[in-house]
């Protein structure tokens, strides 16, 4: 195990962080790749699919997962990769309707963690000083990641802070091996459904196990304890939804 190697995928605001980051000195050690998928189409390429809301929590995990997939790509070990998404909704430099919200959503998926915060934006800002608050949270996030001090630019209110949504699921078992390998007894399988073939007495638990946790494995022991039948993890590839 190494130093971190981070793929970072920034939409919708916040692409200073990238500017930020590479102007720190040894970035080249550690920072692999910086994309920004601004329009709807490079978002859809990079994930692989059209989420339901570009700027939502849920695509923010989506995204890191993708930059994730992309830093094992690039060569890093899967202890070592970090991807890091951030989708924002920030102000418009043209009128906007009355009482548009202003938020954003930043992502980090390594290994054995996902996390992510929420941020809503409630104090009057321009559309560039809310840019420099998200790209400060956002590179402040990755120092952090790296043990190194934030670089305080800009902050959030205290008001803002209070209404930080912050949720955190880990994985100690390293279950997302399973996405990656064949390992002991789990088992990767590809085919299309009409050449499905399963015993007809066993249990299909789907979902997008994105990324596989505990919690699966909790469902699948309490499902095998009810009915006795062997479960089986239908993961959706190409069309989660």
């Amino acid at each position: 195990m190494g130093m971190k190697q981070f793929v970072v995928a920034i939409t919708g605001g916040g692409s200073l962080a990238i500017g930020d980051l590479l102007s720190q000195g040894g970035a080249s050690a550690w920072f692999l790749e910086g994309l920004v998928p601004y329009a709807k189409e490079s978002v859809d390429s990079f994930l692989g699919f059209s989420p339901v809301k570009y700027s939502s929590a849920l695509t923010a995990r989506q995204l890191a997962m993708a930059a994730f997939k992309r830093a094992v790509a690039l060569g890093a070990w899967k202890e070592d990769a970090v991807g890091v998404a951030c989708t924002a909704t920030l102000g418009k430099v043209e009128p906007e309707r009355e009482g548009r919200s202003h938020n954003a959503f930043i992502s980090i998926q390594t290994e054995e963690l996902t996390e992510y915060w929420e941020y809503q934006f409630l104090e009057e800002r321009s559309r560039s000083e809310e840019e420099l608050l998200l790209a400060n949270v956002l590179s402040g996030k990755i120092n952090e990641l790296q043990n190194k001090p934030p670089v305080f630019l800009a902050s959030l209110s205290h008001r803002e802070e209070d209404n930080i949504i912050h949720k955190r699921s880990f994985d100690g078992m390293k279950l997302s091996n399973v996405l990656f390998s064949n390992k002991r007894s789990h088992k990767l399988s590809q085919f299309s459904v009409p050449d499905i073939s399963l015993p007809d007495n066993c249990v299909i638990f789907p979902g997008s196990f994105n990324p596989l946790h505990e919690q699966h494995s909790a469902i699948v022991k309490q499902a095998y304890s009810h009915t006795g039948k062997r479960v089986y993890l239908e993961v959706s590839v190409e069309n989660v939804d």
